[in-house]
């Protein structure tokens, strides 16, 4: 099930991009009443949760309808190419991270 529903209001999950996290962007979200776009603030973090006003279920004997909450996981990569490591690797040095020599946290595992 894709929705959760709790009275009027619709909630649901949705996984991101780890870049879309960092930079912001738009995604497309599945509604009741078809998608919407909702933006996505650069620095959002996981469990990050928003609200789309008037996309859930019309309240009982009301004109008033509910809102949907869609709740962001942030994706993190399980593997890596060589340039995706290495772009990360420079990624942590501009951050003022200690990346060891030989690599990203080679020797922390």
């Amino acid at each position: 099930t894709f929705f959760e529903r709790q009275g009027s209001d619709l909630y649901c999950e949705i996984p991101i991009k780890f870049t879309l996290a960092c930079m912001g962007g738009k995604i497309e979200v599945k509604t009741v009443r078809g998608k919407a776009m909702l933006n996505i603030p650069a620095g959002t973090q996981t469990d990050t949760v928003f609200r789309i006003k008037e996309q859930g279920m019309p309240v009982l004997n009301s004109s008033q309808i509910g809102d949907q909450y869609v709740k962001v996981v942030v994706e993190v990569p399980k593997k890596l190419t060589s340039a995706q490591r290495k772009a990360l690797e420079e990624f942590a040095k501009a951050c003022g991270d200690d990346v060891p020599k030989g690599g990203l946290f080679k020797n922390m595992f």
